[in-house]
């Protein structure tokens, strides 16, 4: 895990702090880090967070209440908490669902409302559009818990999964894109009849095993989900509006959606836990991107690669091959006290034809950096000295390069 340091990450202070950069087989797009949270201050940043759902504390239908307790920040990771707790609130009226219960034939008495569980949820105050988002993870096994990472707030009924899951089969992910007319019209299954798009997706390993990435690219026309750098689905289809980010635990219900609910032997407290939140917007193909040293962005170690959780499955109508199987990985660089680190992640970690380099154009040093593709590479280099690099990187017989500048 990465060590705490109890300041607070402003765009002003990071938005070079990182620079990705995703390679497929034709081309290599680049990324700056743009916003995200490292969870290092010691109570939640309520100038960019919302502690709780927004428009009602009360689920009706999951006997749930989201509760600003269960939202805890601690060793640099943000923990959401699902705990069983009867709790009895008075209602707002602008919170109560009345087609719900009318359907229900629920009522109210005074308003008054128990829930028996009570779950711990964010929301971003930033809406987000196209661009690269990522969160580190690690969730807790028990029949009926439901952690969740999702954009939502655009239009109505426009809603963007990114996952959600249930941890008594947490190795497998549910991915979902909500459009207003419907996502599922222009897509067709192996017979050719049209087909919801959206579903579940089986891992290679469980999900409470160890910490995972699950990455979502947000672009115009087309959405790709990666898991830890791998692809794992492709949507194609438009978002034009920007929403806002969730990150929330929740508690299933037998009979309703994403059944079965807790049983006698479901553990709690639950914790669903997030290292970072971190978001990269697209650069154009003109200039050289721009390096920006900065004390307060630390790196977590990327995860094992024996242990990490990698898509089993990659076909079916939410794996499209042309599209994903070009996707080969993504190297992701930054700099902190003269200290610059590299990550790889995705394919290119398996490789074994991958070469990658850093070279100095001021100097002519030479940095080897794939000698240690399953760890953070870190070297020291000064930028009063070695302020302009050239990132080289050999795979397959193709070679990419592109020019950095480093700044203090």
């Amino acid at each position: 895990m990465k060590p705490v340091f109890f300041c607070l990450l402003f765009l002003a202070s990071v938005s070079r702090a990182q620079l990705m950069f995703q390679l497929n087989e034709d081309k290599l797009l680049r990324y700056v880090y743009s916003d995200g949270d490292e969870f290092n201050q010691p109570a939640l940043d309520e100038q960019r967070w919302t502690n709780g759902l927004g428009w009602t504390r009360v689920l009706f239908t999951q006997d749930l209440a989201f509760n600003p307790n269960n939202v805890v920040l601690k060793d640099g990771i943000l923990q959401l908490i699902l705990n069983k707790q009867d709790s009895i609130y008075t209602m707002y009226d602008w919170e109560i669902d009345t087609a719900l219960l009318k359907r229900k034939k629920w009522t109210l008495t005074d308003n008054k409302w128990q829930t028996h569980y009570s779950a711990g949820c964010i929301i971003s105050k930033q809406k987000y559009h196209y661009g690269f988002y990522e969160i580190k993870f690690k969730v807790e096994e028990g029949r009926g818990i439901w952690p969740a990472y999702w954009f939502f707030g655009g239009n109505k009924n426009e809603e963007i999964d990114i996952f959600e899951l249930k941890c008594e089969r947490n190795n497998s992910v549910h991915v979902e894109a909500h459009c207003p007319q419907g996502c599922g019209r222009e897509h067709k299954n192996k017979l050719g009849f049209k087909t919801n798009w959206g579903g579940w997706l089986p891992l290679s390993n469980y999900l409470h095993e160890g910490y995972n990435t699950m990455q979502l690219q947000w672009a115009q026309g087309e959405l790709l989900w990666f898991v830890n750098g791998y692809p794992l689905a492709y949507f194609k289809g438009d978002f034009p509006n920007p929403m806002n980010l969730y990150l929330n635990t929740s508690i299933a219900k037998d009979g309703e959606v994403f059944k079965p609910g807790p049983n006698k032997k479901t553990g709690f407290p639950n914790t669903y836990s997030v290292d970072y939140f971190r978001a990269w917007k697209l650069l154009d193909e003109t200039g050289d991107p721009v390096l920006q040293a900065n004390k307060n962005f630390v790196l977590s170690e990327p995860f094992e690669l024996g242990k990490a959780a990698l898509p089993k499955k990659r076909r079916g109508v939410m794996y499209n091959k042309k599209q994903l199987n070009a996707q080969q990985g993504f190297i992701t660089l930054s700099f902190s006290d003269n200290q610059l680190s590299v990550v790889v992640s995705g394919e290119l970690r398996e490789e074994k034809k991958v070469n990658i380099v850093l070279k100095s154009l001021n100097t002519n040093s030479i940095w080897q950096v794939n000698n240690n593709l399953t760890q953070v590479w870190k070297s020291d280099i000064n930028p009063n000295t070695d302020y302009e690099l050239e990132l080289i990187i050999d795979v397959n017989k193709k070679r990419y390069t592109q020019k950095i500048k480093l700044e203090k």
